[in-house]
């Protein structure tokens, strides 16, 4: 049963959904946590960040749907609930690094492709996408490091259903919908198509016969987590 904090006596909406102004007052008022307390889920938050981008590195591409969660619980506001930044009062004031590349409106005419945060290596086992990480590319002196919207919304990619592809986009279908903290029976086609048979999964032709390239959302989120990482790193001073 709970007790109300600020006269001692039994709710009796303990065991159902607070439902009125002063019953969610009074389970926020029970439920708020520290500074303190709020630094050490954020501590535990990045280390999770750290060895899931330690294990993905090393062959276990399936870690990019952890990797998507911690970047939500640390960064992503809803109506029902706040980030860990915004707890702290910090994610606004923070410079995010931008490792994007600056994106292309006519890349028919350009003859390129819009890859945002990954790039396109080629090997005899096939043609994948991977995060760039650290790795310095010319493009990225034009994509300055920036502030939370702008950072969280860019678009990245192309999109045929007329959705923002941004990191936001990627990082949240797979946290909300695609087996993470819930997996949805309904998938934006949008995503379906960069996940699954989009055209960015374009066959190419080997001596053993077809191959396809793979998904780029893994290394998408897989960099997004190292945008974060570095970007709480040089903002410590401010969030700690």
């Amino acid at each position: 049963m709970r007790r109300d904090p600020c006269k001692g006596r039994v709710l009796p909406w303990a065991a159902r959904l607070p439902s009125t102004p002063h019953e969610r007052y009074l389970l926020d008022y029970a439920m708020t946590l520290t500074r303190h307390e709020l630094l050490e889920h954020l501590d535990e938050q990045i280390e999770f960040l750290k060895d899931s981008c330690q294990l993905y590195d090393g062959g276990r591409i399936r870690e990019y749907k952890r990797l998507s969660l911690s970047i939500r619980i640390i960064l992503h506001d809803t109506r029902h609930s706040r980030s860990l930044l915004s707890q702290l009062g910090v994610k606004d004031n923070l410079v995010y690094l931008n490792t994007a590349e600056p994106f292309f409106e006519n890349t028919a005419t350009e003859f390129r492709s819009n890859l945002g945060l990954v790039a396109m290596t080629m090997s005899p086992e096939g043609i994948n996408y991977i995060p760039k990480l650290s790795s310095p590319f010319p493009e990225s002196s034009s994509n300055p490091n920036t502030d939370f919207n702008s950072w969280w919304t860019e678009r990245l990619m192309d999109g045929d259903q007329g959705h923002l592809l941004s990191r936001k986009f990627c990082v949240l279908n797979v946290a909300d919908k695609d087996g993470d903290a819930h997996v949805d029976p309904q998938l934006p086609e949008d995503y379906l198509q960069l996940s699954k048979n989009d055209r960015y999964n374009i066959k190419v032709m080997w001596g053993t016969g077809e191959e396809t390239y793979s998904s780029p959302i893994p290394a998408t989120v897989r960099q997004v987590a190292h945008e974060l990482v570095e970007t709480i790193k040089a903002n410590r001073n401010i969030i700690y």
